[in-house]
């Protein structure tokens, strides 16, 4: 009993995230669709965070800061896009 007690209590500190890069993604999109951009870049952020390999994150996140006026850092992120696989496909 001690030990099923001690591992909620440490899950519960620990912060144990279970949620995947794409579901983060998906969350991000929800938030996109009602233009609630900020919170849709670190949900994104927290989708890269997961996976680093993961392109739609950062494309996704290139277009929300460039709709937010933040082009240099959207450039920053295609510049990832282009770096980690040059031959990503550009459906716009």
């Amino acid at each position: 009993m001690r030990i099923i007690i001690s591992l909620v209590i440490d899950c519960k500190f620990c912060s144990c995230n279970t949620k995947s890069s794409e579901t983060y993604f998906t969350e991000a999109t929800r938030l996109e669709e009602q233009d609630k951009l900020p919170g849709a870049i670190r949900l994104l952020d927290k989708s890269i965070e997961r996976d680093s390999n993961y392109l739609p994150a950062y494309i996704n996140r290139a277009v929300d800061k460039a709709m937010l006026g933040n082009y240099k850092a959207a450039i920053q992120d295609y510049d990832i896009v282009i770096g980690k696989d040059p031959r990503t496909p550009w459906h716009f």
